[in-house]
């Protein structure tokens, strides 16, 4: 019983230590920068190919240029940019990346 009620208190301090620690804004200094390049790449490859089958089914998320090649280091600025433009988004917590990095895209490549 004891151990469990150590457990669990670990866990909730883990928590909110993590809530704290990974934000978009911190994850870009603190988190391990491999694993975060890498999950920044993968999301803004899925993010290009969600935009160009939107794109062949009506009007697209972002309009990037027809011949721009759009890959991980382009997105990481993408989205120091978006962070320097947007300081509202320092707070957000890493899992929603994905929506954060969608409002890089439009705010970089608005559609017009």
């Amino acid at each position: 019983m004891k151990f469990l009620v150590i457990a669990l208190y670990a866990m909730s301090f883990g928590s909110a230590c993590a809530k704290e620690q990974y934000t978009v804004a911190s994850a870009l200094t603190k988190a391990n920068q491999a694993w975060l390049n890498e999950r920044i790449e993968t999301i803004g490859t899925t993010l290009m190919w969600a935009n160009d089958y939107a794109n062949d089914n009506g009007p697209g998320i972002f309009c990037p240029p027809p011949n721009a090649t759009v890959a991980g280091p382009q997105w990481r600025l993408m989205l120091e940019h978006t962070l320097k433009a947007m300081p509202s988004y320092h707070d957000i917590e890493l899992e929603k990346l994905p929506l954060v990095m969608i409002s890089a895209a439009e705010i970089t490549f608005p559609c017009r």
